[in-house]
């Protein structure tokens, strides 16, 4: 890379690959979630780390400062992203916010061809699908305990869990002693759920939540809404920039088991919330394919690296959600 000729290097901060090359290189970073945002979210549960891994990050998150403190711009994938990183590290480069994108045709053909995965509930039921990996900073917790109030009120609800379990991250017999021992049988934990087979679990649940403490964008609630399944996410964080309370979700408070619980309960209640919902998530979900953000992210490019003379503004869709 050093010998070579780019036009953009275009680089994730998440592994500070780039700490090392030049100033004069055309390095743009993609402020995703680094070490430094991770940690902070994770909080406490960094703290059986060994010394050797605590080493390692240390100087990961030194590489990531450095790639991006050098960058000559930096394009956050959401609004969340690009405030935390202003607050905490002093005169960052300039940044043009550009949204995440999926494969929204094929999550959509997946969702309806693919076949569920083995261990999902097969009763007539309504489900509630928590969608991440079992970590804290996921909320998991605030999901279990939420789960646990809907699970005394409903007896006819299932609980299910698409995530791989985690190091130093709560176990499945942890999170199960926040229920009351008769609701047992009705949680279900998947584990990692990979292909087509996490948007058929998508699609046959009756709600999704993907309740983070803080998440830098989101893509599996963009999937979620690609499928057309009714969300409940939080707010104050990446979700806000292409989420919008009571229209295409609900968004609830991070931690807030009974705002969660509450949300979800409307939901399971609403019918027609839950069409109107996804009917709106439906309509806009086409500005998050690759061809639509692809000429948003080149046009960042051109404008950091001062190669179109417009001043550098937020994307669309962003702009649309102020």
């Amino acid at each position: 890379m050093l010998r070579s000729r780019y036009d953009v290097v275009f680089l994730a901060e998440w592994e500070g690959i780039g700490a090392l090359l030049p100033r004069r290189a055309p390095l743009v970073t993609n402020l995703a979630t680094g070490f430094r945002i991770a940690d902070w979210i994770a909080g406490p549960a960094t703290r059986g780390r060994t010394l050797r891994t605590r080493l390692v990050i240390g100087l990961q998150k030194r590489f990531e400062t450095r790639q991006m403190t050098r960058s000559r711009g930096l394009v956050p994938i959401s609004r969340a992203v690009r405030d935390w990183y202003a607050a905490r590290i002093p005169a960052l480069p300039p940044s043009v916010v550009v949204r995440n994108c999926i494969d929204v045709p094929s999550v959509r053909t997946s969702a309806r061809t693919s076949d569920l995965p083995d261990g999902w509930p097969t009763g007539s039921g309504p489900v509630v699908l928590f969608l991440s990996r079992i970590e804290r900073r996921k909320g998991v917790l605030t999901a279990m305990q939420a789960f646990d109030d809907l699970a005394r009120a409903r007896p006819d609800v299932s609980f299910v869990f698409a995530g791989s379990f985690c190091f130093l991250e709560p176990t499945r017999e942890e999170l199960l002693a926040l229920v009351a021992d008769e609701h047992h049988d009705r949680f279900t934990f998947l584990g990692h759920v990979g292909g087509g087979e996490v948007y058929a679990a998508i699609r046959a649940a009756t709600v999704v939540t993907c309740p983070s403490r803080w998440e830098g964008f989101g893509n599996a609630a963009l999937e979620v809404k690609a499928v057309g399944t009714p969300l409940v996410v939080t707010t104050g964080s990446g979700f806000d920039d292409f989420c919008e309370d009571e229209l295409d979700a609900l968004m609830v408070p991070r931690d807030d088991r009974v705002a969660l619980a509450a949300a979800i309960a409307r939901l399971l209640d609403e019918p027609e919330l839950r069409e109107r919902l996804t009917e709106h998530a439906s309509s806009g979900i086409d500005a998050f394919t690759a061809d639509a953000v692809a000429p948003d992210l080149l046009a960042a490019a051109e404008r950091l690296l001062g190669r179109d003379h417009r001043p550098a503004a937020e994307p669309r869709v962003a702009d649309e959600r102020r």
